[in-house]
């Protein structure tokens, strides 16, 4: 098995059997606790246009980037009973790191919440190329230490290595005693760097050019 990992500004590995989403700092974590319910449809757009059409359909707004509806947050999705919610979701970076591959072989959504769910998927399903997509600062083109911790960290869970801690720690630690990351996402923070606190196996396909589906 071959591992790629790559920022989302950068090129795509377009031979890869999957695809893996990591937005550690929310929206990846944001994701996967929303499929902590049973929503009913989950749908991701990169525009406010196309935001307000699905919205218009009774979609409920999960974004910090658009106004209107919930925050992009873990700590929220896990407060709030989703089952049988339909949602659109729009995030500063994860949305543009899954728009970056113009099409999706096989794509997932995983953060620390659910790594081993996703480590025992990859083994059990035995792909010869796996990409691991960093969602990192998009528009800045500039690295999230947290996004590339949980990519190294599952680049050693799928190579049979059991590491103590997760990569990078004394860095994570450092950005979130700066002004880098916000004092009011501390729940949203210690909620994404815990392990395995999720089961869903959430995946990703486009459902046209501009829409992706997010489902389990």
């Amino acid at each position: 098995m071959k591992i790629y990992m790559r920022n989302s500004y950068e090129t795509e590995i377009k031979e890869a059997d999957v695809s893996i989403f990591m937005d550690i700092f929310r929206a990846s974590t944001t994701i996967n606790y929303i499929f902590k319910w049973r929503p009913a449809h989950v749908v991701g757009v990169n525009t406010l246009d196309d935001a307000k059409m699905w919205m218009r359909r009774g979609y409920l707004l999960v974004s910090e980037v658009f106004d209107g509806g919930f925050d992009n947050s873990p700590s929220a999705m896990r407060d709030t009973n989703l089952d049988g919610k339909k949602l659109v979701h729009k995030s500063t970076n994860l949305t543009n790191a899954v728009f970056s591959k113009a099409t999706i072989s096989e794509g997932m959504v995983a953060g620390f919440v659910n790594i081993d769910q996703i480590k025992n998927y990859i083994l059990q399903q035995k792909f010869s190329m796996v990409e691991i997509v960093m969602a990192a600062s998009f528009a800045q083109h500039k690295e999230a230490i947290e996004d590339r911790s949980c990519a190294q960290f599952l680049q050693a869970l799928l190579l049979g290595e059991s590491p103590s801690e997760y990569p990078f720690m004394s860095q994570i630690k450092k950005k979130i005693e700066t002004v880098e990351t916000r004092v009011d996402l501390a729940e949203d923070i210690k909620l994404s760097l815990e392990r395995n606190t999720l089961d869903a196996l959430v995946r990703v396909r486009y459902l046209d050019h501009k829409t992706v589906e997010y489902f389990v």
